[in-house]
């Protein structure tokens, strides 16, 4: 469990210096590892708060990519299309 909270603490310390492509590698060591060690169900549930997360990283490095559009929808994840400003 320590090693889990100390990959959490270098995603978090990734993602605010704004480096999304090592945040997302962290996020997948993060994922097998917790996989390997997952026996309860609280531990399964974490794991697919993971993946989700996972999935909106790798979703705002592709709108990020975009330098001319602002989009609320890194704001707004679960949101999907609904709020989009051009």
């Amino acid at each position: 469990m320590h090693g889990l909270l100390h990959s959490f603490n270098s995603l978090t310390g990734l993602l605010h210096k704004g480096e999304s492509k090592a945040a997302l590698e962290e996020a997948k060591q993060i994922t097998t590892q917790f996989v390997k060690n997952s026996t309860s169900s609280i531990q399964i549930f974490i794991f697919g708060i993971l993946l989700l997360f996972r999935k909106w990283i790798s979703y705002n490095q592709r709108i990020l990519r975009t330098k001319n559009v602002w989009d609320l929808r890194i704001l707004f994840p679960f949101f999907g299309n609904s709020i989009c400003i051009f």
